[in-house]
């Protein structure tokens, strides 16, 4: 949401630009054009939970073009529902781009942000284990454009919380296994050709165990039709492949 009544965070398919998305919802400053100047925005998550989890982190996939060192954007969480927000990270690899602090540039810059242009989808992710106790975590993306020049600004894709290693462990060569149909309504078939002993094991958007089963089936059947409807990461191990 904006700090006014013209919006800024909006969802839909950004088709040209920084991001060709081919027909996939993601989030943007501006689905079809430059952010404006003189904006605070701001878009935020859902409140989770991250008391049941060892090892949390946040990742998603962003692209950005932002005025160097003039606007930013930063993330930010609050344990409080809201009433207070601190920064997440420092600048580093897979994080922020920027250590500019204010100056002649950038007259809010925190010393820790994203700026500049970097037009290729990435993933991006951070650690939250010194948030792991806490039972309710907002967190936001914080955009800040100043009065003059504008770009295009920032798309967001694919954001999720989930324990860290969960789901990118070492990983079967792909042409052995198959999952359809996807999306689906629930029901769906795992194929896993010449796999002995193996589990299945289904997370949610949490890193949450919602499902697991131990076979030695090359075809299993599925029926998720009764979890509530939303993103879930189908995890399979044997015995020297995850």
């Amino acid at each position: 949401y904006s700090d006014d009544t013209i919006p800024l965070w909006t969802r839909g398919v950004r088709s040209q630009g920084l991001l060709n998305t081919n027909g996939n919802m993601v989030y943007a400053t501006n689905i079809n054009g430059n952010y404006p100047n003189n904006k605070t925005s701001y878009l935020v998550s859902n409140c989770y939970d991250l008391s049941s989890m060892t090892n949390p982190e946040v990742r998603f996939d962003m692209a950005f073009d932002i005025e160097e060192e003039w606007d930013f954007l930063v993330f930010e969480y609050s344990v409080n529902g809201g009433n207070t927000w601190e920064i997440l990270g420092e600048e580093g690899i897979d994080w922020y781009n920027s250590s500019t602090l204010p100056g002649n540039n950038c007259a809010n810059c925190p010393g820790k942000q994203w700026t500049g242009t970097d037009a290729t989808l990435k993933s991006y992710a951070h650690e939250l284990s010194a948030l792991a106790m806490n039972t309710q975590v907002i967190f936001r993306f914080k955009f800040y454009s100043d009065g003059y020049v504008n770009n295009e600004g920032v798309v967001i894709d694919n954001f999720v919380i989930q324990e860290q290693g969960s789901l990118f462990e070492s990983v079967f060569n792909e042409q052995n296994i198959k999952l359809y149909p996807n999306p689906t309504k629930g029901l769906f078939t795992v194929e896993l050709n010449d796999l002995n002993n193996k589990t299945i094991d289904i997370y949610d958007v949490m890193g949450k165990l919602t499902f697991s089963q131990n076979t030695t089936s090359n075809k299993v059947q599925i029926d998720l039709s009764s979890y509530a409807t939303g993103l879930y990461f189908v995890k399979i191990k044997t015995e020297n492949n995850t």
